[in-house]
């Protein structure tokens, strides 16, 4: 007799437990309703960056060239781990990590990303809420610091929360792509929304690594784009094995590139894209 026939033979003649029913898996948020436990974890994570509790958060973000205004106003966060911050289940695993909220246009928080400083062996470098404390947005918008005086004319679009917060550090309008690899139409619908409304050009900077998973990832979301009606788009690669935020590092100079992006009537072909790893014109 098969194993299974032998279970349910000394159930139904001695055991007579009950088939319990199977639970239903919780049901997704919609996208840009995060709940009120996401929204919570967030805040809690914003401000124990500012304690003893963030200190290596704090100086973690400080080595990545992210300035205390840009973290404060993009709502940024540490999680030092379940022991100083409990967290119901579905939320991240609890090691030191940086939060990243992903806001919408108005600064709300959509969906959230911790980024662990030293990942524990066989997890990614990031961490992701359940479907069932908040959607995806695949798109997180930033603010530029009252601080800095705004760059018109072009948004910055990023691959990942750290670059884009960059390129608002120096007063670029700009957004972070969640998952750069695969650009859908959701992604290039927001990106050509903000487009519509504020008449700017678009430069991609995604990273220019070994895989060419960011050009990738860049030629589809230009191509989405394009279908979309967007035309003055720029693919800006940084030097090669460099994302924005490694290209910041080691130069003053990026921001021209993404300047001249910006200049009222150049058409997109007379931007100047970087060759991957030639260091062309960048001090490197």
């Amino acid at each position: 007799m098969p194993v299974g026939e032998a279970i349910r033979w000394l159930n139904d003649n001695h055991a007579h437990l009950e088939v319990l029913p199977r639970r239903a898996a919780p049901e997704s948020r919609p996208v840009g309703q995060p709940a009120r436990e996401a929204v919570d974890y967030v805040a809690r994570c914003e401000k124990l960056l500012w304690s003893g509790s963030g200190r290596s958060v704090h100086d973690w973000l400080h080595q990545r060239g992210l300035g205390d205004d840009v973290l404060r106003v993009n709502k940024v966060g540490a999680d030092p781990g379940r022991r100083f911050l409990p967290r119901p289940k579905g939320l991240p695993g609890g090691w030191p990590a940086a939060v990243f909220p992903a806001l919408d246009r108005v600064g709300g928080v959509a969906y959230f990303q911790a980024r662990f400083l030293e990942p524990p062996e066989g997890r990614d470098k990031y961490d992701n809420p359940s479907r069932r404390w908040a959607a995806n947005p695949r798109v997180a918008w930033t603010s530029v610091p009252d601080s800095v005086e705004g760059r018109r004319g072009v948004l910055v679009v990023a691959e990942g929360a750290p670059d884009a917060l960059m390129a608002a550090q120096a007063g670029f309008a700009s957004v972070a792509v969640l998952g750069s690899m695969y650009p859908d139409s959701r992604v290039a619908d927001a990106i050509a929304g903000f487009v519509r409304d504020n008449d700017v050009a678009v430069a991609v900077c995604f990273d220019c690594d070994v895989s060419e998973s960011g050009a990738k990832g860049a030629t589809k979301l230009i191509g989405l784009l394009a279908e979309r009606g967007v035309t003055n788009i720029e693919n800006v690669v940084p030097p090669q094995g460099m994302d924005l935020s490694d290209w910041a590092s080691v130069t003053d100079e990026w921001t021209t590139v993404f300047d001249q992006a910006a200049v009222a009537g150049v058409e997109a072909s007379t931007v100047p894209t970087l060759d991957a790893g030639s260091g062309m014109d960048l001090g490197i």
